[in-house]
């Protein structure tokens, strides 16, 4: 599972801007099933209010397995709307 790894590129974006490595903190952990995973978590502060997109986008060099199914080649986009209200 750790190649897999190697082959993946993971970025996210706030209303289309990257975030950066002082956002952004990948995380690594084995799974009750005893899986390798990879996580990540973001940690924004103080945002304004308003209406933000949040966009995280892997993108898989090559066709890969996680123990459990195969993921082809590509990128897998997750979008998120976000509302902060003060």
């Amino acid at each position: 599972m750790k190649q897999n790894f190697e082959l993946m590129n993971v970025k996210f974006y706030t209303n289309d801007d990257e975030l950066g490595t002082d956002v952004v903190h990948n995380l690594t952990f084995t799974s009750p099933d005893n899986l390798l995973c990879l996580d990540f978590g973001v940690l924004i502060l103080e945002w304004p209010a308003g209406e933000y997109k949040l966009e995280a986008v892997a993108t898989f060099d090559e066709k890969i397995n996680d123990g459990l199914a195969d993921y082809e080649a590509g990128d897998y986009r997750f979008v998120y709307n976000v509302t902060v209200e003060k």
